[in-house]
């Protein structure tokens, strides 16, 4: 009997110690801006539809997890169709300091970068459940 409550105790200390440290270090959080400039603090910050942002930039499309990024700046007044998905111009800093910038003096779309706006972020705010489209956004930030 004395084994049994020792891997008991020993799971179920086991299953704290995870859900205490490790748990709250991988939610992202962060802010929303989003067309109306309206800014909305979300905690457990995640794509919906896909796993990570799909980036085009220089003719290739690349995935970037929400983990690596800093910011991003949407802007709707530049859209490209590629590959029939709809794609916003956009400015993204990574969490290391690099950044994918749309060139300003070009006016050619392969020296500029594009999010897929094919998806949706979502959250906790204020102990309720938020959900917004990319198409809707104007910036994202994430803290952690």
């Amino acid at each position: 009997m004395n084994r049994k409550w020792l891997w008991y105790e020993l799971t179920f200390f086991g299953i704290l110690l995870v859900t205490v440290c490790f748990l709250p270090g991988c939610a992202l959080s962060g802010s929303v801006i989003d067309r109306g400039s309206f800014e909305t603090a979300v905690k457990g910050i995640h794509l919906v539809e896909y796993p990570a942002l799909k980036v085009y930039h220089s003719g290739f499309i690349r995935e970037i997890p929400l983990r690596k990024i800093h910011t991003v700046q949407l802007d709707a007044s530049k859209a490209i169709v590629f590959d029939n998905e709809l794609y916003y111009r956009a400015d993204i800093t990574l969490k290391d300091g690099s950044q994918i910038k749309s060139s300003e003096k070009s006016s050619d779309d392969r020296s500029s970068s594009f999010i897929s706006v094919q998806n949706s972020i979502a959250g906790a705010h204020d102990k309720e459940t938020c959900r917004i489209s990319l198409d809707n956004i104007v910036k994202i930030s994430i803290k952690r």
